[in-house]
């Protein structure tokens, strides 16, 4: 709320009451009291002024109709310098109310919020330059008192393009599809960037530089220059873009035939030794074969022609067939090699390995039967042990080291026939070791027998019917 400085109208007591209190929430609207329904006037006080409250008043200093609405008083009557309409934005100002005129003079002359506006009387019309190249367009004009960014003076020179800064009048032309320059002339052949086109008759995407055009867009059969130009333009596969081939032509617009980066072209390698193997080290990449050189690779020793890649490795100390490996066990001239576990040196005849070498623990010579035991193996004696230690498939012959003499004892008297011995390691069955039996039909017949007087020698010692000692 505001508080007014005393006037002698304000001293006065509104309807007989106390003074009026300023509302300055109090609504811009008058109030219009009908004093039939209630009696009282059109300021809202009956005609004793002793009851009623009174109607808003607003202060009007500049005395221009209009009061101002942040000073508000209720009274039964109007108060000098006051006004029944509020709204006036500078009280200080007669020119300046709701009903003022608009002019540019850096005021809000009609009170509606806005300084020199659009509708100010001497507002003037400008037309817009979108694209700021300083070029309007006059179809977008607006007025205000004072120049904006992006704004002309009515009077500019027309854009045909308000939108694109690279497109005014005095533009420079060039070949983008564009009127550039506001000619209505689009890319001429004076365009800055007009491009001079080359004949391809062959198709192949390069052109012929005898034969020219200029335009900025190609003509149907015509290509722009690139860094080569086309050396024959009557074949499509000749063109500086293309693959050099091994075919006799200058493919590829170089001046050269059948170079060695031809797209075909093959490696090479060098046959000193001429064994058709060529040392994979030493190499050129040509359409064709420089003397000396062959096409297949592997040689791993150029100076020896029975020393390259699938030759038959021998047992020599080299590398033959050019596998990195030397003597290896696949070796045409290999020999077989047997494990030898006893040491005796004969081996495994079941284990044999084949090498160019004799192989650690391994023996040239097979045949043992028993690789746990150094005694056992050909040639070996035999012994009674029941091992076959001469490896010839019999266990304890008879004629083993150690074999007993046995003779047939038909009288069991445990005396042999010495006519008849056999050689064992073991007492053959109706065998003994003890010989002697004269007579091997009769059990009383033997060495130690008694000697009785019977016509016989009975103890075999060669008398019959000997005296006993000491008869």
């Amino acid at each position: 709320m505001i508080l007014l400085p005393p006037l002698p109208w304000l001293l006065l007591t509104a309807c007989g009451g106390d003074p009026p209190t300023p509302d300055l929430a109090h609504s811009a609207a008058v109030p219009v009291v009908s004093s039939v329904d209630h009696g009282l006037d059109d300021y809202g006080c009956d005609a004793a002024g002793q009851r009623g409250t009174g109607s808003p008043f607003w202060l009007d200093n500049d005395d221009d109709g209009y009061g101002d609405p942040d000073v508000e008083i209720s009274a039964c009557s109007p108060p000098p310098g006051t006004s029944r309409r509020p709204g006036d934005c500078d009280d200080s100002l007669a020119s300046v109310h709701p009903e003022a005129t608009e002019s540019c003079n850096g005021r809000d002359d009609d009170c509606d919020g806005q300084t020199d506006g659009a509708q100010a009387i001497d507002a003037i019309p400008w037309i817009a330059d979108g694209d700021g190249d300083g070029w309007a367009d006059p179809s977008t004009t607006r007025r205000a008192c004072v120049g904006e960014a992006g704004w002309l003076p009515r009077g500019a020179e027309v854009d045909c393009d308000d939108g694109d800064p690279s497109v005014h009048p005095g533009a420079t032309e060039r070949c983008n599809g564009i009127d550039d320059d506001c000619d209505h002339v689009i890319d001429g052949d004076e365009a800055a960037d007009v491009v001079t086109w080359y004949r391809d008759a062959d198709g192949d995407g390069f052109g012929d530089p005898m034969t020219t055009h200029v335009s900025c867009e190609a003509p149907s059969g015509w290509v722009e220059p690139g860094p080569r130009a086309d050396c024959d333009d009557s074949l499509a596969a000749v063109h500086p873009e293309a693959d050099e081939l091994c075919n006799g032509f200058d493919d590829d617009c170089d001046a050269m035939v059948d170079e060695d980066d031809a797209l075909d072209a093959v490696p090479w390698y060098a046959d000193t030794d001429g064994d058709r193997f060529g040392d994979p080290g030493l190499s050129v990449i040509s359409c064709r074969p420089p003397q000396g050189y062959v096409s297949s690779p592997g040689d791993c020793d150029d100076l020896r022609a029975s020393s390259y890649l699938g030759a038959d490795e021998r047992c020599n100390g080299l590398d033959d067939n050019c596998d990195g490996r030397v003597d290896e066990d696949q070796s045409v001239d290999v020999a077989t090699w047997y494990v030898d576990d006893d040491g005796d040196h004969f081996g495994d005849p079941s284990r044999p390995r084949q090498a160019c070498k004799l192989p650690q623990g391994h023996s040239a010579t097979a045949g043992d039967c028993d690789d746990t035991r150094g005694s056992v193996h050909p040639g070996s004696v035999e012994v009674c042990n029941g091992l076959d230690d001469d490896c010839d498939g019999a266990v304890d012959e008879p004629d083993a080291d150690d074999a007993f003499t046995w003779y047939p004892d038909l009288d069991r008297d445990s005396y042999g026939d010495a006519s008849d011995p056999v050689d064992a390691c073991y007492q053959p069955s109706g065998h003994v070791s003890p010989r002697g039996d004269c007579d091997d039909a009769d059990p009383g017949v033997h060495p130690g027998a008694s000697e009785p007087r019977d016509g016989i020698d009975n103890d075999c010692n060669g008398v019959i019917d000997d005296a006993p000692p000491g008869g």
